[in-house]
């Protein structure tokens, strides 16, 4: 019984895994895409998708630090929207990095 549970959680887990990855990719998607696009203020509401995207990819960064795609991919496009025109989805690039910057600290040492 023990043994079918600890296969159960261990598929379980590769699951989730597996999505939280397609999810991170979407997001990237939606910061790469959005910048590309000019808005008036009066129509754009993109803002509350890339604030979204941020939470997801902080929480990826979060959950795995030593992952790769932290370094290589999810950290770099984090810091190409600090000049984010929005203040509220710059605000939440700013406190993203700091938890993420704050996390290496403690668990990792210093981010290569």
């Amino acid at each position: 019984m023990q043994k079918m549970t600890r296969v159960m959680m261990k598929k379980v887990k590769t699951m989730i895994w597996r999505r939280s990855k397609q999810i991170c990719t979407v997001s990237l998607e939606i910061l790469t895409l959005s910048s590309e696009f000019e808005y008036s203020d009066d129509e754009d509401m993109t803002w509350k998708v890339r604030k979204a995207s941020i939470a997801v990819l902080k929480a990826e960064v979060l959950a795995h630090p030593e992952s790769d795609r932290v370094r290589s991919s999810i950290m770099p496009k984090l810091i190409s929207r600090i000049n984010e025109r929005e203040e509220n989805v710059r605000l939440s690039v700013m406190s993203a990095l700091d938890q993420i910057i704050a996390c290496h600290k403690e668990g990792m040492g210093e981010i290569p």
